[in-house]
């Protein structure tokens, strides 16, 4: 790799140190395995983990980074707070970098190539060469964190210290949540994902859950039920993963330090019991993470 402009490689490759996903077990037996893209939150880097060949690890710089969205091209899509970048799955390389806005909290493409970037006042939708096609004045406020859509193209996200919301895109709210209804410790949520069966999944951020929406928004099951888990307690959870298997897979953010890593496991994916199948940590590889991408 090379570097080039903003492109500035941290670690190339790196072996990580301390890797403990690969020691669980799948339900046949067989050692489970992942390879992956996260940002990491408190050392401003994207990485790149492959446990199958711990040669292609990779680490690049990224500042103000939240999410990570897989595109079809074999790259990445992630924002930062001035829009969005895109970067090569295997390189690293970042291949292009939109920004003209301040305090991006979300970067989502849709199916139409459009790309919507969102901060706290308001949604900008742009077209497939990155014009502006509209913005969306709609106020989601300081806690917003991460964009969705729903199965009719509403808008879904976390709005105020413990609310969720889907909203028209002429601004007329559908349905609103307050979390702390479910989770009493849920405080500063991340992100609302529908799954392919109708329901919605919600992260309660400090709560340390994930909220089970049915298609009315009713609760339906909490995911882990207990916040003590193998060694270490439930902190903050932030963007989620639905898996082909069925598992979801979270990102477990501990603190904004660079060390806070140490804590606990940045990775966790659970099965559709709820037990905890594979964890993934390497504080010496990378801080606490907001956005995973597993490349399934």
């Amino acid at each position: 790799m090379r570097s080039l402009g903003l492109f500035n490689v941290l670690v190339a490759p790196v072996l990580a140190s301390v890797m403990w996903g690969s020691m669980a077990m799948a339900d046949d037996g067989a050692v489970i395995k992942h390879q992956f893209i996260a940002t990491d939150e408190s050392r401003a880097q994207l990485i790149h983990v492959n446990e199958f060949n711990p040669n292609e690890n990779w680490a690049v710089e990224l500042p103000g980074n939240r999410e990570v969205h897989l595109l079809s091209e074999g790259r990445v899509l992630v924002n930062t707070l001035t829009g969005y970048r895109e970067y090569d799955v295997q390189t690293g390389k970042m291949l292009k970098d939109v920004s003209r806005w301040k305090g991006v909290q979300s970067a989502v493409r849709t199916e139409n190539g459009h790309t919507f970037v969102a901060n706290s006042n308001e949604i900008i939708e742009l077209d497939a060469e990155d014009n502006e096609v509209k913005s969306y004045d709609l106020k989601m406020g300081k806690f917003f964190r991460q964009l969705r859509f729903s199965e009719e193209g509403d808008f879904l996200f976390t709005s105020a210290k413990t609310k969720v919301k889907q909203v028209k895109k002429d601004g007329t709210v559908v349905r609103e949540l307050d979390l702390a209804k479910a989770v009493s410790k849920a405080a500063k949520p991340y992100g609302i994902e529908p799954d392919s069966k109708g329901h919605f999944w919600v992260s309660t951020g400090y709560g340390g859950q994930l909220i089970e929406l049915d298609s009315d928004w009713k609760v339906v099951g909490l995911l882990p039920e207990k916040l003590e888990q193998d060694g270490f307690k439930m902190h903050f959870i932030s963007q989620i993963q639905h898996m082909d298997n069925g598992n979801i897979m979270l990102a477990h953010w501990t603190g904004h330090k660079p060390m806070d890593s140490k804590k606990a496991p940045q990775l966790l994916e659970f099965n559709r019991q709820g037990e905890l199948v594979w964890k993934w940590h390497d504080a010496e590889m990378a801080g606490t993470l907001h956005g995973i991408i597993i490349l399934q």
